[in-house]
């Protein structure tokens, strides 16, 4: 019995003093785990941020080139609009001309039955009352004489509506003339907004370029 008791005496004498290495070397281990841990939490952190940033970024370059192909189908539709703007500018610019030169036309027309005219009246004024003198002492048919004299007031009275008439076509003409131009006017104004429009949506459309390329960089590093 005593023997026992020395040998159980004898191992807590040889166990006793290997206790505080060991406790320190577990100490030191739980530092380190924790440190670990620590470092693989941060790190975890650390990705799950990166990932959130580059979703960010996707998401972003989609709305980017979304918003760059917006502003391209935007600058088409603004050349279609321009183009068509454009050949309107030249009908109205065609019939702005034609209508020019049916006023010189006209114009020329008026002064010539003008001219025809002023030499009708200058000759009834020498001639008229001697010729119609000798149609009243003609002794012909008095139904004959009547159809002279009104033919020589008829002649006169043609040309007056024929200037009449004329000058109606010049009126009108001016009248159309100034829709015209009031017309090419508005399509001017019309025209320089559009090409605004088309110069604001251009440098957009370089912005959000660049924009995009920073992003597909920034995916990319």
């Amino acid at each position: 019995m005593r023997g026992t008791h020395k040998l159980a005496l004898c191992l807590a004498l040889l166990i006793v003093p290997g206790l505080p290495a060991f406790a320190a070397k577990s100490s030191e281990r739980s530092k380190q785990k924790a440190q670990a841990e620590a470092q693989r939490a941060e790190l975890q952190h650390k990705l799950e941020q990166l990932k959130r940033e580059i979703d960010d970024t996707e998401e972003a370059k989609s709305q980017a080139s979304d918003a760059l192909a917006e502003s391209e189908a935007a600058i088409s539709n603004a050349d279609r609009s321009l183009h068509d703007l454009e050949q309107e500018q030249a009908a109205i610019e065609a019939k702005l001309a034609k209508i020019i030169k049916q006023q010189e036309e006209l114009r020329k027309a008026v002064e010539l039955q003008k001219q025809k005219l002023a030499r009708l009246l200058r000759d009834q004024y020498v001639t008229g009352n001697e010729d119609r003198m000798k149609l009243l002492l003609s002794g012909d048919d008095p139904n004959r004489i009547n159809r002279e004299l009104q033919m020589l007031g008829y002649v006169s009275q043609a040309q007056a509506r024929l200037i009449a008439s004329l000058r109606a076509n010049l009126a009108a003409l001016e009248a159309n003339k100034a829709a015209t131009e009031e017309a090419k006017d508005e399509l001017d104004d019309i025209a320089e907004e559009r090409l605004q429009q088309k110069r604001v949506l251009e440098h957009e459309k370089v912005q959000r370029g660049q924009l995009l390329a920073k992003l597909s960089s920034k995916l990319t590093a």
